[in-house]
C-alpha cells in the first residue's frame, strides 16, 4: 500500500502526525445518567430555584457531551493506530478524532464556566421539599 510523506501527514494532518505511533488517551467509561436523576429528584423529592435549575441541567448536559466526546475522539484515534502499520492513507481519521477531542474541550470549558456561574448565584435558596406536592 502507498504511505503517504512525514510532509503530506504533518501539513495536511495535525502537526506531527507523522510521529503518532500510540494512543495516549486514557480509557473512560460512559459516565452515569446524573442528569436524569437530577430530573426525578426535581420531580419527586424538591424544587429547585429556576435560576439553578437551568444552569444545573445545561451544566449537566455539557459534563455529559464533554464525555461522550470524549470517548468518540478515544474511539477514532484507536481506529488510526489500529490501521496504521497497512497504511497511512487513511489520515483523515486522525483529524476526525482530534475534531472529537477539540469538542470535549470546548465543552469542558463551557462546563466549567456555567459551574462558575451556578457556585456564583448570590440568591440562592435551599430547594423546597414540599412544592413538588402540587404536581
Amino acid at each position: 500500500m502507498p504511505r503517504f510523506t512525514k510532509f503530506v501527514l504533518d501539513r495536511f494532518g495535525t502537526p506531527d502526525l507523522s510521529e503518532l505511533t500510540e494512543c495516549g488517551a486514557p480509557e473512560m467509561e460512559n459516565p452515569k445518567n446524573y442528569l436524569s436523576a437530577f430530573v426525578l429528584n426535581s420531580l419527586i423529592v424538591a424544587t429547585y430555584p429556576e435560576q439553578m435549575r437551568r444552569l444545573t441541567l445545561m451544566f449537566g448536559r455539557r459534563v455529559e457531551d464533554a464525555a461522550r466526546q470524549y470517548i468518540l475522539g478515544r474511539g477514532k484515534l484507536l481506529s488510526y493506530l489500529e490501521r496504521l502499520p497497512q497504511s497511512n492513507e487513511h489520515f483523515l481519521g486522525a483529524l476526525r478524532a482530534t475534531t472529537y477531542f477539540e469538542h470535549c474541550v470546548g465543552a469542558a470549558s463551557h462546563a466549567e464556566a456555567l459551574f462558575g456561574s451556578l457556585i456564583n448565584i448570590t440568591d440562592a435558596q435551599d430547594p423546597s421539599y414540599t412544592s413538588h406536592l402540587s404536581l
